[in-house]
């Protein structure tokens, strides 16, 4: 089932990023069991939902092939806040610049893991992750995107390689981020381009 969904995800525009929690299910199960938890469930509800979205929106092109960005903007993350900016990509672009930035609650940042706290639940690259999201956030906000392809740069190689492939191994907050991403570029229609950048 995993492999037919897969296949389909290449013409349903977001759904690469729902298959962490599926991966994982199967690398963990036993004896030809696998055991579907609540987020599993919710992630195979997300893609229903976009499979049947393709009856009322089919995807085009221009959502499927990277194409000339419509913004190109840097983001960047850390334990104080996540914050970036989105400048018009080419000189032909009527987009005004936008910059934002934006504190992470203390409930979450105390959660992170770090010399003095080896048991946390969250990464710095959760962070990272967290401000890319954000980033497409922000600037549908401003922007028309739909159809569109948008740049965005972070200098969090993990970041960016889980953005670009669709996934992560591990089960908590990039699990969650990447399908939460996922069901905000089905909705907004866009086509996002990662690219790794020194910060």
């Amino acid at each position: 089932m995993l492999g037919k969904l897969q296949s389909m995800s290449l013409g349903i525009l977001g759904s690469k990023g729902l298959f962490s929690l599926l991966q994982t299910g199967i690398t963990h199960s036993k004896a030809n069991w696998i055991c579907l938890t609540t987020d599993m469930k919710a992630h195979l509800q997300d893609f229903e939902h976009m499979a049947h979205d393709l009856w009322q929106c089919h995807t085009s092109i221009a959502e499927l092939v990277l194409n000339e960005p419509v913004a190109l903007g840097p983001v960047d993350a850390s334990v104080e806040g996540m914050g970036g900016a989105w400048p018009p990509a080419t000189t032909h672009n009527a987009l005004e610049p936008i910059v934002w930035q934006h504190h992470f609650p203390t409930n979450f940042t105390a959660d992170l893991v770090s010399d003095n706290n080896p048991t946390g639940t969250v990464a710095n690259s959760d962070l990272e992750l967290a401000g890319t999201v954000a980033h497409q956030g922000m600037l549908v906000q401003h922007c028309n995107c739909n159809h569109h392809t948008i740049h965005i740069l972070n200098d969090n190689i993990l970041a960016v390689a889980w953005q670009k492939k669709g996934s992560a191994t591990a089960t908590g907050p990039a699990a969650c981020l990447l399908g939460f991403s996922a069901l905000h570029q089905c909705h907004h229609r866009f086509l996002a381009e990662q690219t790794t950048c020194p910060g």
